[in-house]
């Protein structure tokens, strides 16, 4: 994977940048060590893959993150070996908080980070996972260096 420094796109870094300082932001997370892309759509969203110092030895050192123009989320490296595999569990687990929603629930527990709990959210999100399960259909797409 290329690492977020060595990226030259002003777009992707701009975005593996907010994912970055979403990490920064929980108390839990002391330093990034490395951040790396796994994936990315110039301005719209990336799956970054970032080796941290948590403040516990119970944190993760190795963390991924869903981040762009849809309802981030963060999820442990452990057991996710590529960006294929982290956007297919966020797919996944973003389905089910926007059903969850939409049926009356409030999402909780179901994405490491909330999004606003409402209709047009969960909506949208829905909306969106067709394009990110088309992505995931294409086994010959792989990340170019940005």
């Amino acid at each position: 994977m290329q690492t977020l420094e060595s990226v030259k796109d002003a777009a992707v870094r701009r975005v593996g940048e907010g994912a970055q300082a979403l990490l920064l932001r929980f108390s839990w997370c002391k330093r990034i060590l490395r951040a790396e892309v796994g994936f990315a759509l110039p301005g719209r969203f990336g799956v970054f893959h970032f080796d941290l110092e948590g403040n516990t030895p119970s944190i993760p050192t190795s963390v991924w993150v869903v981040f762009g123009d849809l309802a981030p989320a963060y999820f442990s490296g452990q057991g996710l070996l590529d960006w294929r595999s982290v956007l297919a569990l966020y797919v996944e687990r973003a389905e089910r908080w926007a059903k969850d929603i939409l049926s009356g629930g409030d999402g909780e527990d179901i994405l490491p980070i909330q999004p606003p709990s409402d209709a047009a959210t969960a909506m949208a999100l829905l909306k969106r996972l067709g394009v990110l399960r088309d992505i995931l259909a294409d086994t010959s797409l792989v990340m170019p260096e940005v």
